[in-house]
């Protein structure tokens, strides 16, 4: 999996209903590369995009994980725990 997905799956499942702005501040994206990140992940199935009006009629977008998107979520946090615990593990037995 790219890193920048990664780091998208991340900061919507903290942040469900950002917009790409909030998005792209937080994980230090540009907002070009940020919009291109998540066309990809929408046509993956991964994020839904909702288009609300504002009072000026403009069309800001808000993203979320879809149901594909948080079980992949919880695969890598998953995975992660595992790696962590592997990690520990060495460490001890490089202590003894």
């Amino acid at each position: 999996m790219p890193r920048w997905q990664h780091r998208l799956l991340l900061d919507l499942a903290c942040n469900p209903n950002a917009t790409v702005e909030e998005i792209a501040t937080a994980c230090g994206y540009k907002l070009s590369s940020c919009v291109a990140y998540l066309n990809a992940m929408s046509r993956a199935g991964l994020i839904d995009v909702a288009h609300n009006e504002d009072d000026c009629g403009r069309l800001p977008s808000t993203y979320r994980l879809t149901d594909e998107g948080e079980a992949l979520f919880e695969e890598i946090v998953t995975a992660d725990a595992a790696l962590e615990r592997l990690s520990r593990q060495r460490r001890r037995r490089q202590r003894q």
